[in-house]
């Protein structure tokens, strides 16, 4: 199961806390690239730099669909492709 994640680019909601948090560990763990998202700015910024250069985190309120769709497009951006979401 691990090669199946390793250099993928994940999009995960919720990672400032909770089940987002633990799989963005996880996922980095194994290989994954993670863009991490949340409505909580400080804590998806803080996991974001705990988890090193494979993940960037950026604040995010998933209904407000504008927002959604142009944090997709910076996903696809700086990192040529979102592989999982």
């Amino acid at each position: 199961m691990r090669e199946h994640f390793a250099n993928k680019v994940v999009f995960i909601t919720g990672a400032a806390s909770g089940i987002g948090l633990e799989l963005a560990r996880q996922l980095t763990a194994i290989g994954a690239r993670v863009v991490l998202t949340d409505r909580d700015a400080e804590g998806v910024e803080r996991v974001a730099a705990d988890l090193g250069g494979s993940a960037a985190g950026w604040p995010l309120d998933v209904t407000d669909a504008a927002a959604f769709e142009a944090a997709l497009d910076r996903a696809w951006e700086e990192c040529g492709r979102v592989d999982i979401l």
